[in-house]
């Protein structure tokens, strides 16, 4: 099973606000079975805390245990806060998730993972349960996290041949691989608030009919994408999109290594390495991120801070950033834009490890392609410090996603997570 390189989420704790579910449907695994009674009983007896409860493809009965293994539908009818379920190897169909035996929250989930050495893959999830946490798994298809699903964590993931949809309140996406799409967003955000992207690489989503990005964003608040490597995706990598009109709020886009396509084809055209383009979109952060290999689409938009980033090409001239490094830009539009040469913002052309391989990574003896001479830039309280990609703190005068020099061994993640959801579901 193949989990990415790169952050690795060690320390990250999101506040959740108080959310008013009851939910008293039942849970389906694609399989077909059907739960007896004894299974439904032994729903409502106390179970001991961290209990695991066994599952397979061909599990029956109610015992869960791992001599004895149930359906993974009869595993979660007896999950509740703080147990796991575990899944014996296989592929099974699509998951999908409704219910446990007592409500779980994102501080005190039901988690689900293989067994202890087990390959397991799921041809597609659907969650709508709260609480539940998902784990190194392979997914086949498409993952769907849906509004009800508040508090739902999905880590160390493979999606391949669909996308992740984050539709729910306190969700996150993090350490995990999703790649090879067709027609649909590698991540795509819509109608939540506290959620975080963090840590993934998310590549290869080509158009064919419909528009394809690494990232699509629209009628959300209070987002965090940090960390990640957005490259290969035929229309955007990252993109702020209108929806329904609902608003895009307070989003922090944090040390990303973002590429364009590797190799141009009809699949990959190019596209934009990010659209901040949205009218509705207020108090966008962009800091600390390096991209590479494609344009940049920037407009001014109430509350936005433009800082220490890295930009291939701008193709705007009237783009406001600050302390940031342009390669090129528009000289169709204007000989310099407005911005470079004050506030931070130079010309330059730094050196990467291997760009052809997605590392944007500086070497120290290439420290200087990467520095500039700063000005001071006032952040909201909820953004806190910056680290770098690998989990190191920046020098005060580094830009781009990476800091030179080697990553510590290990690390925690940046204190500074998606604000509290600011509303209830």
């Amino acid at each position: 099973m193949h989990f990415p390189r790169g952050v690795k989420t060690l320390t990250l704790l999101v506040a959740l606000g108080a959310v008013c579910l009851g939910l008293a449907v039942g849970v389906v695994n694609g399989q077909g079975g059907r739960t007896d009674a004894a299974a439904l009983a032994s729903s409502n007896q106390a179970s001991p805390p961290g209990q695991v409860w066994h599952a397979s493809m061909k599990g029956s009965g109610a015992a869960c245990s791992a001599a004895a293994p149930c359906t993974a539908e009869a595993a979660l009818r007896r999950a509740k806060p703080g147990d796991r379920v575990a899944l014996a190897a296989g592929s099974y169909p699509k998951l999908t998730i409704t219910s446990t035996a007592q409500r779980a929250t994102a501080e005190n989930p039901v988690v689900v993972q293989p067994a202890d050495g087990a390959d397991v893959r799921i041809a597609g999830l659907s969650l709508q349960a709260p609480g539940i946490t998902v784990q190194n798994l392979d997914v086949t298809a498409t993952a769907y996290v849906y509004p009800t699903s508040t508090g739902t964590t999905l880590r160390n993931l493979h999606v391949n041949g669909g996308g992740v949809f984050l539709r729910a309140n306190g969700a996150r996406l993090l350490d995990s691989l999703v790649e090879n799409g067709r027609d649909v967003d590698g991540v795509q955000v819509k109608d939540g608030d506290g959620i975080v992207v963090q840590g993934n690489e998310v590549r290869n989503f080509v158009s064919g009919s419909l528009h394809a990005d690494c990232l699509q964003l629209f009628d959300v608040r209070n987002v965090v994408v940090r960390g990640n490597k957005l490259h290969d995706c035929d229309n955007a990598g990252i993109i702020f999109s209108g929806g329904g009109g609902k608003g895009i709020q307070t989003v922090l886009i944090e040390s990303n290594f973002v590429m364009g396509c590797r190799v141009k084809s009809d699949d990959c055209t190019g596209g934009s390495l990010i659209d901040l383009r949205e009218p509705s979109a207020r108090d966008v952060t962009l800091r600390h991120n390096t991209f590479e290999r494609g344009s940049v689409r920037i407009d001014v938009t109430p509350g936005q801070i433009v800082d220490r980033n890295i930009f291939d090409y701008l193709s705007s001239c009237s783009t406001r950033m600050t302390n940031s490094v342009v390669s090129r830009w528009n000289k169709g539009l204007c000989s310099v834009p407005s911005a470079l040469g004050k506030n931070g913002n130079r010309q330059g052309d730094p050196a990467f490890i291997d760009a052809d391989r997605v590392d944007l990574h500086v070497v120290e003896s290439q420290r200087r392609g990467v520095t500039v001479d700063s000005v001071a830039v006032s952040y909201a309280s909820h953004v806190g410090e910056a680290y770098d990609i690998d989990g190191q703190k920046f020098s005060p005068d580094t830009v781009g996603a990476d800091e030179p020099g080697n990553a510590p061994v290990e690390f925690s993640a940046s204190t500074s997570v998606a604000p509290s959801p600011s509303g209830t579901s």
